[in-house]
């Protein structure tokens, strides 16, 4: 058979609208028979072939044991959290072996979480402390603060009674909130902690002089 296909002169929007059209109703003929007359197609799965696609999980759930080790993570940070606000129990506080074990664990777990920036700024940064200490010891700072007994002052104060500049004792004292050795206890307000006393000890301050 041969068909007559007509040059552009003949082509009009009519003619491309006819063409749509049959090619829709084409496609829609084949895939009917398809569905209709090849066996398999529209038949429903068998019962294995559905335990198999059952079984593909197409949202991975979280499983029991991923849950646990959730949950055993945030008993310990919830632990951690305790102590760091001063809840200790007095065993781990007076049983110099659970305490040393404790230090030592911690200090473990804390190298073996770091990650390469953590470990970066604590080798950079490891000559900060001693001479953070040892500008505070020459201003008077730590026997100051351990004099008030845990009395917060605020940096105008203890530039008042230090005779130093406010800009440098800012400065001292939010490194030295870093480390514990004061306590921020509001805007620019500082009060002693146990290592605030430790380094007025004279004995220290001499050791901190040859370091």
């Amino acid at each position: 058979m041969i068909y007559n296909i007509p040059n552009k002169a003949q082509v009009t929007p009519t003619s491309f609208g006819i063409v749509r059209v049959s090619c829709i109703n084409l496609f829609q003929f084949i895939a009917m028979y398809y569905i209709l007359f090849i066996p398999g197609l529209h038949t429903s799965p068998s019962a294995e072939e559905f335990t198999t696609m059952s079984s593909i999980p197409f949202l991975s759930e979280p499983s029991n044991a991923e849950f646990e080790e959730d949950a055993a993570a945030d008993n310990i940070l919830a632990a951690l959290e305790s102590l760091a606000a001063d809840h200790i129990p007095a065993p781990l506080r007076d049983n110099e072996e659970k305490r040393l074990r404790f230090l030592e664990a911690a200090r473990m777990a804390s190298f073996k979480l770091e990650q390469p920036w953590d470990t970066m700024q604590r080798l950079i940064f490891c000559a900060l402390p001693p001479n953070m200490v040892q500008v505070g010891i020459d201003l008077g700072l730590w026997r100051l603060l351990t004099k008030k007994e845990g009395m917060a002052m605020s940096v105008a104060e203890l530039a008042a009674e230090l005779g130093a500049e406010e800009a440098l004792l800012v400065r001292v004292l939010r490194y030295a909130a870093t480390q514990w050795m004061v306590e921020q206890v509001g805007v620019e307000t500082y009060r002693a902690t146990n290592i605030t006393r430790y380094l007025s000890m004279s004995g220290l301050e001499s050791v901190m002089f040859h370091v």
